[in-house]
């Protein structure tokens, strides 16, 4: 059977430290096209996204002008022109991509896997996904056992985006937790593979706000597209308790005793 064809898509805004090297790394693998999508940079990664397309005619750029302010739009663009039977993803802000096997999601990929091939790796898990995304996924889609719900790493079928954009389109940064939800619910194939141990820039307190709130909204609008609020029924709240029972429980730990006694 003939090897499937790849097409990697790197969204960038303002990633000039590690560009380079995420870019001639992958580069570096089997794949037929590397699309750049620079997301409205004001840095010098601009010039260094020129450099690289005029050194190697596999690499391609669309340019943004006003930053989108999200993953979502720059890895839509790059999806919609790609040529590849499967369109793999990468973040350009990885720190420590010289030490990452990101070809094992390029090699499932060539093999045809799965639809969905998902990067695990080893590495600080986010904070948004482990306090926000994992646990929503699990009160309301159990059946997703991976491990990394929330990631720039996965390779995907030109076929399962074709219909997942007919669906919905990439949301801001969860194009990925869209992705297995709509994957998991319509019987596509999804798995995970080791790419050893990552590291990203990490994000400021600031973004991370604006983050989990997409992903809150996110993961209940999928819910209920899918029907599965009915689970939020059985979420009864406790009975408060009554101020009397708690009077000892005061009076023995508040130092000096409490007026009244």
């Amino acid at each position: 059977m003939e090897k499937a064809g790849i097409s990697v898509v790197i969204p960038v805004h303002n990633e000039e430290p590690h560009l380079e090297s995420v870019v001639t790394k992958i580069v570096g693998y089997d794949v037929d096209e590397v699309i750049i999508v620079d997301d409205g940079s004001t840095n010098g990664s601009s010039a260094i996204i020129r450099k690289l397309v005029k050194s190697h005619p596999k690499i391609k750029c669309i340019r943004i002008e006003s930053n989108s302010g999200a993953c979502g739009l720059p890895r839509e663009l790059g999806a919609l022109v790609a040529g590849g039977e499967y369109v793999a993803f990468c973040d350009s802000d990885l720190t420590n991509f010289d030490e990452v096997d990101y070809g094992r999601i390029l090699e499932a990929a060539r093999a045809r896997k799965a639809d969905l091939i998902i990067g695990d790796y080893t590495g600080k898990v986010g904070r948004i996904t482990n306090f926000v995304a994992r646990p929503l996924l699990q009160l309301f889609f159990p059946e997703i056992q991976i491990n990394r719900v929330k990631t720039g790493q996965y390779c995907s079928s030109k076929k399962l985006l074709e219909h997942f954009v007919k669906t919905t389109r990439f949301p801001d940064w969860n194009s990925t937790i869209s992705l297995l939800i709509f994957s998991f619910m319509n019987d596509y194939e999804v798995i995970e593979v080791d790419i050893g141990e990552l590291h990203h820039v990490m994000k400021r307190d600031a973004e991370l706000v604006c983050q989990s709130e997409s992903v809150i909204r996110l993961i209940l609008a999928w819910a209920g597209y899918y029907g599965r609020t009915g689970g939020l029924g059985n979420l009864t709240p406790p009975e408060p308790r009554a101020a009397d029972a708690l009077l000892p429980l005061i009076r023995q730990n508040v130092i000096g005793g409490l007026a009244g006694k």
